[in-house]
């Protein structure tokens, strides 16, 4: 190599680093707001994986007297989609019912949108054993078991669309520049294969789920576990597009059932709960056209609540006269009904649920 063109590559190169300099410090001027890894006071990086445990407490818990019912899950629990989740979703729809003149009861939800199953079990777990809770409900939904890559901010964990790998995660917790088009990639492309679940983490969640059956049991506290699908679901036995989420969805439903029965704790089955009827529900905001639709509308937590209800009475932990209310309606034409930030202020996670 003459030196010459030596001179030329040590050129090219220097250029190359200046220009990339040049522009991660425009894109921390011009986005100083970004979600980069490094870049969120008070953000800590933490993967997915119950080994270290995750319990968090949800802002805005009402302690206010009377009979505690604690909804545990992701974003469907927390009532992502809905206008007025604090009225419609369906843990509001059960405490309504449960309540009597002479024993109202509240419902104290520490949903978790974007987390996976570990943090629903490991709060409902926590909250049975210090008794904070007289009835505990548990949502799971059909990609609980898939890793994610998450941020926890204050208790609250947000998810980004895909999964850092082991030589990204550097790369995107220290430059906004490379953050920027991580998020850009994963998000026009999708975030890559989540379906092997190892069986480590398999065996984890059936003995967390265990855990929780016994420390109910041992409080004397009602447990009911659900299993949910994406209200659109039905949708994947009528077609099936490459690339959509129906090439796995049915797969991770029968592998989540498949590990609550091996847990041998009762759970309730609600995989197909919605039914043909509910295929015409809006596409959710910010999902491409044609996109499996996730969240349930108001009827599709009715259904729900009325679901749980039902096995809440055959354990003698409702009365028989309980009936769940009509859920309050999304006012017509309103973006709620399809993706709105609840009345938490928690925003739909990007990415699944």
């Amino acid at each position: 190599m003459t030196r010459r063109r030596a001179f030329r590559l040590l050129s090219v190169a220097l250029g190359a680093g200046l220009a990339l300099l040049l522009m991660e410090a425009g894109v921390r001027l011009l986005y100083p707001t970004l979600p980069s890894l490094a870049g969120l006071d008070g953000w800590t990086w933490r993967p997915t994986g119950c080994r270290e445990g995750a319990v968090m407490v949800a802002p805005g818990i009402d302690e206010a007297p009377g009979a505690r019912l604690g909804i545990f899950g992701d974003s469907i629990a927390a009532g992502v989609r809905l206008q007025k989740p604090s009225a419609q979703r369906f843990g509001a729809l059960l405490a309504a019912a449960l309540s009597t003149p002479d024993r109202p009861w509240r419902e104290r939800n520490e949903a978790h949108p974007g987390s996976g199953w570990c943090p629903g079990v490991t709060t409902a777990a926590a909250r049975v054993q210090e008794r904070r809770v007289d009835i505990a409900v548990l949502e799971l939904f059909a990609d609980d078991l898939s890793v994610h890559a998450q941020l926890d901010n204050g208790g609250r964990l947000i998810r980004f669309p895909a999964q850092a790998s082991a030589w990204t995660r550097p790369l995107v917790e220290t430059s906004w520049l490379l953050n920027l088009l991580w998020l850009g990639w994963s998000g026009r492309y999708g975030s890559p294969d989540h379906r092997y679940i190892h069986p480590e983490d398999q065996a984890l969640f059936v003995r967390s789920v265990q855990d929780l059956s016994r420390a109910a049991a041992d409080a004397q506290i009602p447990l009911v576990i659900l299993l949910l699908p994406p209200i659109g679901t039905e949708r994947c036995l009528l077609d099936t597009p490459p690339g959509s989420a129906c090439e796995w969805m049915l797969e991770d439903l029968a592998m989540l059932a498949g590990l609550l029965d091996a847990s041998r704790v009762p759970w309730l089955d609600l995989r197909w709960i919605y039914g043909l009827d509910r295929l015409q529900v809006p596409e959710e905001d910010g999902q491409p056209p044609g996109a499996l639709a996730v969240h349930p509308d108001p009827e599709g937590h009715r259904r729900i609540a009325a679901r749980v209800l039902d096995r809440l009475k055959e354990t003698g932990a409702a009365p028989e006269g309980a009936a769940i209310p009509e859920a309050p309606p999304d006012t017509p034409g309103s973006p709620g009904a399809a993706g709105a930030a609840d009345d938490q202020g928690s925003p739909p996670p990007p990415g699944r649920p």
